[in-house]
């Protein structure tokens, strides 16, 4: 085997590596159970998981090149502006947003950014994770602490301690 041989197997074998991880990082994201997006500085979705096309109803096409933030209720939009922007400016962000899908629902996410360099280019990848079901069973934990305390206040009414020895009766408040 020659030199030029040699240096041309190496080569083969480096892109072959490369591909493998390549291949690794895009399983590895597509699959992902909750929502991923990749962001350049202006915000704009470069890249983005199979999860958000499922959870939002966009397809690739309307999901690439959008702002990120405009999948999200127009109230939150300042906020998710400016932790976008925090993002790139500190390295890492987290907030809270309500996921608009294409047809109108929406759903709470949980939102986790981090900012990272790649071939000369500053990006912000994001995972949204649905807390739904959360607020859900928050919701419910509170009702219920609601109704213990109301119990707790409706069992102190007209209760009393008898002391039988002295034969006296103490009320509660």
């Amino acid at each position: 085997i020659t030199d030029e041989q040699e240096n041309i197997l190496a080569a083969e074998k480096a892109k072959s590596k490369l591909q493998k991880q390549k291949d690794f990082s895009d399983i590895l994201i597509h699959n992902l159970p909750d929502i991923f997006m990749l962001m350049d500085e202006d915000g704009n979705v470069v890249e983005h998981n199979d999860q958000m096309e499922k959870i939002t109803g966009y397809s690739t096409e309307e999901i690439d090149g959008k702002y990120a933030v405009d999948f999200f209720a127009d109230a939150e939009k300042p906020l998710l502006e400016k932790r976008l922007k925090e993002a790139f400016s500190k390295g890492h962000t987290s907030t809270k947003g309500m996921l608009v899908t294409n047809d109108g629902q929406r759903i709470p996410h949980k939102l986790n950014g981090i900012r990272f360099n790649f071939d000369n280019a500053t990006y912000v990848a994001g995972i949204g994770v649905d807390i739904s079901k959360r607020i859900k069973y928050e919701k419910k934990l509170e009702t219920k602490s609601d109704r213990l305390q109301r119990a707790k206040q409706i069992a102190q009414i007209g209760s009393f301690v008898w002391n039988v020895k002295e034969d006296e009766i103490d009320w509660s408040e």
